[in-house]
């Protein structure tokens, strides 16, 4: 069924419902059955009009989230001075779409151009690669920034200090999620080359390897990404210590509605009361920033 013959057939029975209502046509039983026969065409067009809608944005966004995230992390060691504090949503708006148009345009190669679907596959799968490596050098650029601070006495803003420390911590949080992101797109990529290239016997397990794969990257990716939010996991810990699932096993435990898990800049786990969060954090991000001044052995 076309896509413009189901929505016709919506409107139309939109427009015969509304004059029979105005006709009182509903008064007999006969009218009541023909109606309730005759509104299965219309919910039956309906679905495959969302049907439709879903073949075009079901797919594609995850592939790109790697790109998206390597541009974030660029914005994030650009804006050093003030980026948690500015939160620039202007930033994640146009992200968002380019995931979205990035999605369609893969759907139209896919659908209309599939002839370039190779060459299309294989630039994705490179440019990954590069997004990959960029992502390692501003990890590698904030350590920079923050071991600058103490070896060459450069000195930076109470904001810039935060907004390195920052950009290392999520840098440590994301690293099994940028492996997995980048593993399964990558898996992917390949995987639909070779079935494009492949023999008819082999091109149905390729396809189902490939659905197992996105399979499999849609369940890791929203795992891991959702571990480096503090207050979520807290709540899930929460959670489980209530259900029994987990036991409180010391006095001061990290999964007590009292306390809190605080992690330092390269990661490091640290227990607290939550009424000390602030005393406790900005301790240890003076300790971190300290310059050691060393007496010269005599």
């Amino acid at each position: 069924m076309l896509l413009h013959d189901c929505i016709f057939s919506i409107l139309y029975y939109i427009f015969n419902t509304v004059l029979c209502l105005k006709a009182g046509d509903f008064k007999r039983n006969i009218h009541r059955i023909n109606q309730a026969v005759y509104i299965t065409c219309p919910i039956s067009s309906l679905f495959v009009i969302i049907e439709k809608i879903l073949d075009v944005i079901e797919l594609k966004q995850a592939f790109f989230s790697l790109i998206a995230t390597m541009l974030e992390r660029l914005c994030a060691t650009y804006y050093i001075q003030d980026y948690e504090k500015k939160q620039r949503p202007w930033i994640g708006y146009i992200l968002i779409a380019f995931l979205y148009s990035s999605a369609l345009f893969t759907e139209y190669i896919v659908d209309f151009k599939s002839e370039y679907f190779v060459t299309f596959s294989t630039v994705h799968l490179i440019i990954n690669g590069i997004s990959y490596g960029i992502l390692l050098w501003t990890y590698r650029l904030n350590r920079s920034y923050y071991f600058e601070n103490r070896v060459v006495k450069h000195t930076y803003s109470l904001g810039e200090r935060y907004q390195i420390s920052e950009n290392i911590r999520i840098h440590k949080y994301f690293t099994r999620y940028l492996f997995v992101i980048a593993f399964f797109t990558s898996a992917c990529g390949v995987i639909m080359i070779a079935a494009l290239l492949s023999a008819r016997p082999f091109h149905r397990m390729l396809i189902a390897m490939f659905d197992l794969s996105y399979i499999l990257l849609t369940i890791f990716a929203p795992y891991f990404s959702l571990q480096m939010s503090e207050s979520f996991q807290n709540k899930y810990d929460l959670i489980l210590l209530k259900m029994g699932i987990r036991r409180q096993t010391k006095v001061l435990d990290i999964f007590s509605e009292k306390a809190r898990k605080l992690k330092n800049t390269f990661g490091e786990q640290m227990n607290f009361e939550s009424s000390r969060h602030s005393d406790v954090y900005f301790e240890q991000f003076r300790k971190a920033w300290s310059r050691e001044v060393k007496t010269p052995q005599k």
